[in-house]
């Protein structure tokens, strides 16, 4: 065994909370996950062949193609124990460690998706790591509170780095054998607005909900059974929105803020085979919208995103977008209207 001790170095806590109970402390349990570096951790994968990774610059356009199709990744190492702490109303509560290299951290810090990406890993790898104990916690509402370090003192870890390897390629290998068509989350996430976390203070850090499908309410209506979205807007270009009411205008007190349309989003990869026309990806897109013509839709190939958000005005349109990453090459978005599905279809080749 070659183990050796690493002081982490604090960055960010993610709080989320048990959807199972574990060590006699029942669902709901806050889970503080103290997110760190160390420059002994490994390295992520070399982006290029012929460059090492300790050489790499910077790229998003060139990463998040490499995730979503699993060629690259954050080695993520987890702290050996749970521990108990009590969260600021003096209830129990658990906290563990996430330490990543230094270099990957500071891309997520000044990549918005990279962190989105990094948080969700943290979530997998602890549940990972605890798989014996049944540790299952809430991916798509948690917070980062104003601290970068949940407890009195930052914990030694003593990692195992052969160990943690072996875990990582395991891991590996478990996602390679699901099916063709197990969902991948790919991430965006929304803040979430629990009793503890109320402050908007803009020191904060703020999470984002991921998006991940969920139930939704089915739409009603008599029309044919399968239609194609002829109407929705699906555009290369961005156009800034229009606002509904003039900027000049005095807001009223009572007048209440529009609401955030909560998107989720599950992505399929396909094979050729799957399809006439050899579409990549399938994105099954629901919401709390009761009419999916009201999606938005605005490809812009040159940052290779689909904007998603809505044309309902009862939403907040700034609010209600998501910028989705698409693969570089992407030559055609198609969306189709499965009225007995309560999701949007749109393929992309």
């Amino acid at each position: 065994m070659v183990s050796q001790k690493i002081t982490p170095k604090p960055h960010l806590v993610l709080k989320t909370k048990l959807l199972a109970p574990i060590r006699g402390l029942p669902v709901g349990t806050k889970l503080f996950i103290n997110v760190c570096t160390n420059d002994l951790v490994p390295l992520p994968p070399p982006l290029t062949p012929f460059t090492p990774a300790e050489d790499d610059v910077f790229d998003l356009s060139v990463i998040l193609p490499k995730v979503m199709d699993d060629k690259w990744e954050i080695p993520i190492l987890t702290s050996p124990d749970l521990r108990m702490d009590k969260d600021k109303s003096g209830n129990l509560s658990l906290v563990t460690d996430c330490v990543i290299n230094d270099k990957p951290m500071n891309w997520c810090l000044i990549s918005k998706d990279l962190m989105d990406i990094l948080i969700e890993w943290c979530f997998e790898s602890l549940e990972f790591q605890y798989d014996s104990e049944v540790l299952v916690v809430d991916h798509i509402k948690y917070s980062i509170p104003k601290m970068s370090y949940k407890g009195k003192e930052v914990q030694e870890m003593e990692i195992d780095l052969e160990s943690n390897e072996l875990q990582r390629k395991e891991f590996e290998r478990i996602k390679t054998t699901l099916t063709k068509n197990e969902p991948l989350g790919i991430l965006e996430s929304k803040r979430a607005q629990d009793e503890d976390d109320l402050d908007t203070d803009k020191q904060e850090l703020t999470s984002l909900d991921s998006l991940l499908a969920r139930p939704v309410a089915k739409p009603v209506g008599n029309g044919p059974l399968i239609q194609e979205i002829n109407d929705m807007t699906i555009s290369q270009s961005r156009p800034k929105p229009k606002l509904e009411t003039s900027q000049n205008a005095t807001k009223s007190p009572l007048q209440k803020s529009k609401p955030k349309l909560s998107l989720d989003i599950k992505v399929v990869k396909l094979s050729p085979e799957d399809t006439e026309t050899k579409y990549k990806l399938l994105l099954q897109i629901s919401s709390n919208l009761t009419d999916k013509s009201a999606y938005k839709l605005d490809l812009n190939k040159e940052n290779s995103t689909l904007l998603i958000s809505t044309t309902d005005s009862k939403y907040d349109f700034s609010k209600s977008q998501v910028h989705f990453p698409l693969p570089i090459d992407t030559e055609q978005i198609r969306v189709i209207n499965v009225n007995s599905e309560a999701f949007l279809r749109v393929y992309i080749k």
